[in-house]
């Protein structure tokens, strides 16, 4: 099939231009052909239940996929976040209707071209594009889908959804976070600030588990905060294309002040300004919205910029004294999505994870992703799983079956027959 074909090149081509950095350990997200991969294999792998059940029956389980899957997809990541929709979509034999973010549509676009070059049947991926106020929100209203996928910011997702819920559309919602790192003492600052940095600004910060908020141990605050700003101060910023260049621009110059907004926000609540905060003086004439890495110290957790989601290269610092105030700290957010924590204590690393309300939980890295393991919020970073069995299992509608197997006669009215039922 014309299909295999392309699926073979995609792979041989993401060996021979990826397979390096690959294999070199360390933060991740996984490639696009091992969504669609490890989704195939569930397909293969599926099995219906048998239920065991008292008496002369024969009882199991027919799933079936739910039908149209409406897929609004952001701007950030848009070939890695519309397929990790994409792939279970197409292994439960479910059609979407995809809308890209006004912002990123080209990618999904010629993602279009690949499918059809490849062979997938017509009107089993479909594209809408325009702005969510119009488009996307034909798509979440419309009464012939039967399930509902965006990512996107929380209010996004809270006025697609309650349109959708009118017609009693299930849904998976991956929305804001203000992801919390909790830094202990017995870890290495430097590794610490190394795995802030990159947690913070690596996609210039785009991104909804970005490193926002880092609970530093009071014994280590000062110098965490000063090695972390001296880090985000050393980053090169500017065009992607350039070799050199280490951290590129925020997606619009609307994101690029809502950025420098938090900024006056957080100094005038009293926070210190340690790094960035500006546009890079040899970039302010240029095409690209670019911001320098952001880093706000001696931030207090009822601050705005600690509390709301800017969604840039921006970061702050708290410090904390006790093991349970930095958890209170971490849960102490209308947000759930993701969560880290860095010590050298097994037990503690249990016992903080088990504490934090959050979705995701990293030990000792960040932005770890897998194919095979569940991403999703809580509170009001969304319902529902991406990724793993449990997001497979979303698209399907489960139906029971019971069958009789005894040929015995049956007449519910029958006086004789219910004597017998009761005796």
């Amino acid at each position: 099939m014309p299909w295999r074909r392309t699926w073979r090149s995609c792979t041989s081509w993401r060996r021979s231009t990826t397979g390096a950095r690959c294999a070199r350990p360390g933060p991740s997200s996984p490639g696009v052909p091992d969504l669609f991969r490890y989704n195939a294999a569930l397909a293969i792998a599926r099995r219906d239940s048998v239920i065991p059940v008292e008496g002369h029956y024969h009882a199991f389980t027919n799933r079936g996929p739910v039908g149209v899957v409406a897929d609004i997809a952001p701007f950030n990541h848009p070939l890695l976040i519309a397929s990790r929709n994409l792939a279970p979509t197409f292994a439960s034999g479910c059609t979407t209707v995809v809308k890209p973010s006004e912002l990123t549509p080209l990618t999904t676009l010629r993602l279009a071209e690949i499918f059809t070059e490849a062979g997938l049947p017509p009107g089993v991926f479909n594209v809408v594009t325009g702005v969510g106020a119009a488009a996307g929100k034909a798509l979440s209203e419309h009464p012939g889908i039967n399930k509902l996928v965006l990512t996107g910011g929380t209010e996004a997702g809270r006025s697609a959804g309650a349109a959708a819920a009118r017609n009693f559309v299930r849904q998976t919602l991956e929305l804001g976070g203000k992801t919390p790192v909790i830094v202990f003492d017995d870890y290495s600052v430097d590794q610490a600030v190394n795995y802030a940095a990159f947690g913070a600004f690596v996609g210039a910060g785009q991104t909804c588990v970005c490193a926002a908020r880092h609970i530093v141990h009071r014994r280590v605050y000062d110098e965490f905060v000063e090695k972390l700003a001296r880090k985000a101060d050393g980053l090169v910023v500017g065009d992607p294309f350039d070799p050199r260049t280490q951290m590129g621009p925020v997606v619009s110059q609307r994101q690029r002040e809502r950025i420098l907004d938090y900024v006056r926000i957080g100094v005038a609540e009293g926070a210190r300004l340690a790094a960035g905060g500006v546009v890079p003086p040899a970039l302010s004439d240029s095409s690209g919205f670019y911001v320098r890495p952001t880093v706000l110290a001696d931030v207090r957790p009822e601050m705005r910029v600690a509390r709301e989601e800017v969604f840039g290269p921006f970061t702050v610092v708290l410090p904390f004294d006790t093991e349970e105030e930095a958890i209170a700290i971490a849960n102490g957010s209308e947000y759930g999505l993701a969560a880290a924590v860095r010590t050298n204590d097994v037990a503690r690393a249990h016992r903080v994870a088990n504490a934090l309300e959050a979705g995701i939980v990293w030990v000792n890295d960040h932005h770890r992703v897998d194919a095979a393991s569940p991403w999703g919020g809580v509170k009001l970073s969304g319902i529902g799983r991406e990724f793993g069995q449990e997001a497979f299992d979303g698209y399907f509608d489960t139906k029971a079956v019971m069958v009789n197997t005894s040929n015995a006669p049956f007449d519910w009215f029958d006086v004789s027959q219910t004597h017998a039922r009761l005796n």
